[in-house]
């Protein structure tokens, strides 16, 4: 028996048509003319459910998550089994704090959720999330504490914006992975700031005459309820390297074994009073410690930059 292949009807040629033009906008970095094409597309065949899913994904990256819920559950509306529409949904309403939907969501997704009406507070997983998806350079660790937000638990460069501290929004598709321990874990791009951190950004530049000296100073910093981030042998990665398994065969990632008592540290902290005594008792207590330098750099406005959405196959 033949089976004939259903005919497309004009208005699905047309949608496709309009929706090509889309696609071939976003990948161009053209997100006006995107925008168009696919609400051109959505408008010739209201009845298809790519449309609205590819603007929810457009408004998502833009931080329009209004529009972003809105059209995220119209694709779920005309197709029950889009996927990335639901979760879509879970990232919008996350972002909003509309909660009651971001539940609705993620159970629909299949998430266990502990009960509850209000903020979700489901997970305390180690998750790498990627601060720019453009330049795919500073991956720092996170405590993931639902399915669209982490809490930054590594010290963040300056120049990122992104705070110790700080509550991001995340996307759900992994893009790389790094080693935790003898396991790998998947890395994930930031989509924007959920809750900014209190906490103060700090350079700071010691001399510490070996290995001990600086873990001396980790726990000092520590008990003073300061994060930081010995910096003196972090080199970026490419993109292509960040984008995928980071382990000891990166050659341009990997630290100098000679011990380089020079130290570049980024500190966090909400005490800058208690910061600075923290460092000057460290230093007080061997002849071969010294404090050369200690910088704010945060809080200051982030740099703007207009950033270039995930290419769409």
């Amino acid at each position: 028996m033949v089976t004939r292949r259903k005919q497309k009807s004009p208005r699905r040629l047309e949608a496709e048509r309009h929706d090509q033009i889309g696609i071939e906008h976003y990948n161009a970095g053209r997100y006006a003319e995107t925008e168009i094409a696919w609400r051109a597309a959505a408008a010739a065949d209201p009845g298809w459910d790519e449309p609205p899913f590819s603007l929810g994904v457009l408004y998502k990256w833009q931080g329009r998550w209004s529009e972003a819920l809105a059209s995220s559950r119209h694709a779920l509306a005309l197709n029950p089994q889009n996927q990335g529409a639901l979760w879509n949904t879970g990232i919008a309403a996350t972002a909003l704090r509309d909660w009651q939907a971001a539940r609705a969501a993620w159970t629909g997704y299949g998430i266990e959720l502990p009960p509850g009406e209000g903020e979700i507070r489901a997970f305390a997983i180690t998750t790498p999330i990627r601060l720019d998806a453009d330049s795919g350079e500073e991956v720092v660790w996170t405590r993931r504490i639902d399915p669209a937000r982490a809490v930054i638990t590594s010290v963040p460069l300056p120049e990122s914006g992104r705070r110790h501290g700080d509550i991001v929004l995340h996307d759900g598709e992994p893009k790389g992975e790094r080693m935790l321990g003898e396991r790998t874990v998947a890395v994930f791009n930031m989509l924007g700031l959920w809750r900014a951190s209190r906490e103060i950004t700090f350079r700071c530049r010691v001399y510490a005459h070996g290995a001990h000296d600086s873990a001396v100073l980790e726990r000092m910093l520590g008990r003073a309820g300061c994060a930081s981030e010995d910096m003196s042998n972090i080199r970026m990665l490419r993109r292509q390297c960040s984008e995928g398994l980071v382990h000891e065969q990166h050659d341009h990632d990997r630290p100098d074994p000679r011990w380089n008592p020079n130290r570049r540290l980024l500190i966090a902290t909400r005490s800058p009073k208690r910061l600075r005594l923290a460092l000057k008792q460290w230093a007080r207590r061997e002849a071969t410690r010294e404090v050369v330098s200690l910088r704010q750099d945060l809080p200051r406005l982030p740099r703007q930059v207009a950033r270039r959405l995930p290419v769409k196959k």
